[in-house]
């Protein structure tokens, strides 16, 4: 079957010329129960992530676009699993 893979072409349509982006809003949430207070996430973004007087973390629910890539490392760097990422009603 040679050439098979040359008369694959997309199916795929824009009703404009325009490129168009879908934008998901979320928010992130730590739970107080699961969180040890380790910090990581405040090493991983700052400006979203604090650590109380209780060793307990708390978060802006709602960064900004750019400081997003940075919560996702704090999601991925805490041990217990404690911050989430949920979509926003």
């Amino acid at each position: 079957m040679a050439g098979v893979e040359n008369s694959i072409k997309p199916t795929h349509f824009l009703a404009s010329s325009e490129p168009r982006t879908m934008t998901v809003r979320r928010k992130v949430l730590v739970d107080p129960h699961m969180c040890e207070g380790h910090a990581l996430c405040v090493h991983s973004a700052p400006d979203v992530f604090d650590v109380t007087d209780g060793d307990v973390a708390t978060c802006s629910e709602r960064p900004s676009e750019k400081l997003w890539d940075q919560v996702a490392a704090a999601v991925d760097a805490c041990p217990r699993g404690a911050i989430t990422v949920v979509e926003d009603q």
